[in-house]
């Protein structure tokens, strides 16, 4: 071996040792300045328990800041964080003071111990924005039934942010694992297409979409994240529009509603009876007396709509024939969901109907940060 060569290699081993000697000095952070960190600013967290079990999975371990030389996704996560508008979210839920560029590159390419505790602190604030955006995608970020505290402590549900996030971590392609916990109903796929195009592939283009157009389709994402994402076959009753959806797989039928429309519609059918033309669903909890012709029904528990004999053909594949004749039970019960879209996306166009309510206004307020309190 020449001289030449000898220096190279020792110069090869030197910069190995330094590089080994920056990544212990960040590993002494995960075990120190990473718990006081979390200790000292978990006031300041969307999801502390959930960034706390998310390190403590992985040994208190940093899961964005190395060496420049390290291949991590933070860089993929930041700018992820920087396009949630094309999901409806806002960009300030997302602590954008705390994850600045400029800081982000001094970590990376100055690692070691003067830097431990901001490089720690960075870390925490990553991870909480990007379970925080998790959550926002998968439940959305206003669901009633499921507040931030309750997703936060753990509460019995099959679906964890942090996991979804640590297995992201892993993956070559971080931006589809994360974006993977939202609806995949075609209501919701089509409407965030819609605000994918006009928030980011049509910017700069000459076309421009309204701001109050934007946010009405963020009002309305919102809403849809509040349907269960798992559901398969259900059933939606829209109060502005008073048309009955049913879902299947991959297509959806809308039927008009004659009477019937209420939010106090039980959350499940299991019972459908079909008399002089119409299709009532119900839940069987007693005997239903159908009305004579010209009446109508005046409990809670039914539906009835136009084309019903179109809505009985679909059906029939979960129905069992049962007695009095016209009467089938379903072979499991029907979810149904009362919903309050404005908005919705059919053969490619937007489609709004009249806020009756006057609620859209209020939700948009808590979306963006604006004077007005919500409701919904």
């Amino acid at each position: 071996m020449s001289t030449t060569q000898k220096v190279m290699q020792l110069i090869r081993i030197y910069i190995l040792l330094l590089l080994l000697f920056a990544a212990s000095d960040l590993k002494a952070a995960d075990t120190t300045g990473l718990r006081a960190q979390l200790a000292a600013h978990r006031n300041e967290l969307y999801y502390p328990n959930s960034v706390e079990r998310f390190y403590k999975a992985s040994g208190y371990q940093l899961a964005w800041i190395a060496p420049d030389t390290a291949k991590t996704h933070a860089f993929d996560a930041m700018l992820l964080l920087d396009c949630v508008i094309q999901y409806g979210l806002n960009h300030s839920d997302y602590h954008p003071d705390r994850l600045l560029y400029p800081k982000l590159h001094e970590l990376m390419e100055h690692p070691g111990k003067p830097n431990n505790r901001q490089a720690a602190l960075y870390d925490i604030m990553l991870t909480d924005a990007v379970i925080a955006f998790v959550n926002n995608l998968h439940y959305g970020r206003l669901n009633p039934e499921w507040p931030a505290f309750k997703i936060d402590n753990k509460v019995t549900t099959n679906f964890r942010a942090e996991i979804t996030l640590a297995n992201a971590i892993r993956q070559n392609d971080f931006y589809s694992a994360i974006i993977s916990a939202q609806p995949t109903s075609a209501p919701y796929k089509s409407l965030q297409y819609k605000m994918h195009l006009v928030t980011g592939l049509y910017t700069g283009d000459c076309y421009e979409t309204p701001q109050s157009e934007i946010r009405l389709m963020a009002v309305n994402l919102e809403r849809m994240r509040w349907i269960n994402a798992n559901a398969i076959n259900f059933i939606t009753v829209n109060i502005p529009s008073k048309i009955l959806s049913y879902y299947t797989r991959d297509t959806v039928y809308r039927f008009k509603i004659k009477n019937g429309i209420s939010r106090d519609l039980p959350s499940a059918f299991n019972e459908l009876v079909t008399s002089k033309g119409v299709v009532i669903l119900r839940q069987r909890k007693k005997p239903l007396t159908i009305p004579v012709e010209g009446k109508q029904l005046t409990t809670n528990n039914f539906i009835t709509v136009q084309d019903a004999t179109k809505l009985a053909s679909l059906l029939s594949g979960q129905l069992t024939v049962n007695r009095p004749p016209g009467h089938f039970q379903l072979i499991k019960p029907l979810a149904v969901y009362i919903t309050y879209y404005t908005c919705e996306m059919q053969n490619g166009e937007l489609i709004t109907y009249k806020d009756i309510d006057h609620l859209d206004a209020k939700l948009e307020s808590a979306l963006y940060h604006t004077k007005k309190s919500p409701a919904n």
